[in-house]
């Protein structure tokens, strides 16, 4: 599994799923559960609103985007995008509570896509966006970034987690973490 982890904040992470919206090469939909197997994909920040996932499917002429996998306990009534076998990407927001950010990450898995084309493609499209979420960040470690303007929240006092319950970074942490690299 490929996965980047980033600190954006509202602004930042609209622009960016604008951006992949203007390239019209994924179907965008909010969630991660659906009342149908065919769920309506968004088409505008309209739409967009607050959100804590959106799956980005690859469009191709391959497969159609379709949910192949229905929930169990609690979501059992729901369908889902199989991110082991289907051509998507899964952004999942980041939170903000008592001034401390938790991260947002963008993931995929393509070695299980069936149809050798596509999975090339797919894996293809997705170095691309991630390139797109990369872009113009302040690199911590090597799998962390941080958005100007986050970069900015922090400096005037917020602060970041890198993982739920892990490292806890301020303005003096950051200049160290990203100097280590």
């Amino acid at each position: 599994m490929s996965q980047l982890n980033f600190f954006f904040d509202k602004k930042d992470i609209q622009k960016k799923v604008l951006a992949i919206i203007a390239l019209n090469e994924a179907e965008v939909f909010r969630g991660s559960f659906y009342e149908t197997d065919a769920p309506r994909p968004i088409g505008s920040i309209e739409e967009l609103g607050e959100f804590e996932s959106l799956v980005l499917w690859l469009r191709n002429g391959f497969r159609e985007p379709k949910c192949s996998s229905k929930g169990s306990g609690e979501i059992e009534r729901k369908y889902l995008f199989d991110y082991m076998k289907d051509p998507i990407i899964v952004i999942d927001n980041s939170t903000v509570s008592n001034n401390l950010m938790a991260p947002s990450r963008i993931y995929y898995k393509s070695g299980w896509v069936k149809n050798e084309e596509l999975r090339k493609k797919h894996k293809d499209w997705a170095t691309r966006i991630y390139k797109l979420f990369d872009k113009d960040t302040l690199k911590i470690k090597k799998t962390w970034r941080v958005s100007k303007s986050v970069e900015d929240w922090i400096n005037s006092g917020g602060e970041i987690e890198l993982g739920r319950g892990g490292l806890v970074l301020n303005r003096e942490k950051i200049k160290e973490q990203s100097r280590v690299q």
